[in-house]
């Protein structure tokens, strides 16, 4: 297939929406990202709109059969690792090749170095998200007690305020009695 690759746009079904014009390079980067679904649709130029599965170069010939037994797809590999990345799916879900129905694990379609790259990356982003906790857990208990004593505060204020109008008025009660013993 001829492709003139300063002209493709990408029909997104669910949402209604045309993007382009892009080149081939940019479709991949979509299809990899998990941003193209199945039913969306690809055009050339002027031409027709179709499947962008039937889109040989975008490699989207790959079928997602989670543990529970739901399937997605077809799609592309850089999904597969998206959806890992995501924890939607694990390293020993079945991968089923449209083209071939060659069965297999995402373990074994992305290749040991990416799984090891991928279990690295995700091992940093849980060790940064464990450092933050305890910053942001005595944050908000900073937050806590400060609001705490806030409450604290404004009730014994409010308590004093009481305590000062009893005060007043036995005061103004014991000058009244006072001026009138001095009267008589």
């Amino acid at each position: 297939m001829s492709i003139d690759s300063s002209k493709i746009r990408l029909r997104k079904k669910e949402e209604n929406e045309i993007l382009g014009p892009m080149d081939m390079d940019e479709l991949k980067i979509l299809a990899d990202s998990a941003y193209i679904s199945p039913g969306d649709e690809v055009s050339f130029g002027e031409g027709a709109w179709i499947k962008a599965v039937s889109v040989e170069e975008l490699g989207m010939c790959w079928t997602i059969r989670s543990s529970d037994g739901a399937e997605y797809g077809p799609t592309t590999l850089g999904t597969v690792r998206e959806f890992m990345a995501a924890g939607e799916i694990d390293k020993e879900a079945i991968l089923i090749n449209t083209r071939t129905k060659k069965e297999s694990t995402a373990r074994a379609e992305l290749g040991e170095e990416i799984m090891a790259k991928m279990e690295a990356e995700l091992e940093a982003e849980k060790k940064e998200q464990a450092s933050a906790l305890p910053d942001r857990d005595l944050e908000e208990s900073l937050e806590v007690a400060k609001d705490l004593r806030i409450r604290t505060l404004e009730v014994e204020q409010e308590a004093l305020k009481k305590d000062y109008e009893e005060l007043s008025q036995k005061y103004r009660r014991a000058a009244e009695e006072l001026m009138a013993l001095k009267k008589a």
